[in-house]
């Protein structure tokens, strides 16, 4: 949450959204609440860093399209 500069709203609202398309699943460990990738949240964050590297080299032309900052890639 906080490395991500993110609400208590803002996770909860993302988390809701994530677990709804399957792209993350909850289970209990320990008596806490985990949250793990899908195989369907992990495909999802490839072919997005897949996107990211399609808009660089396409950024290289001016073309103007604006990219998402590096480090949301990171925390994800």
């Amino acid at each position: 949450m906080y490395k991500a500069n993110l609400s208590f709203t803002q996770l909860n609202d993302y988390l809701k959204f994530m677990l709804k398309t399957t792209l993350l699943k909850k289970f209990p460990n320990r008596g806490k609440t985990m949250y793990a990738a899908t195989e369907k949240g992990l495909d999802f964050l490839q072919r997005y860093s897949e996107l990211i590297e399609l808009l660089k080299e396409n950024e290289k032309s001016k073309n103007g399209v604006k990219i998402p900052p590096q480090k949301l890639l990171k925390n994800a």
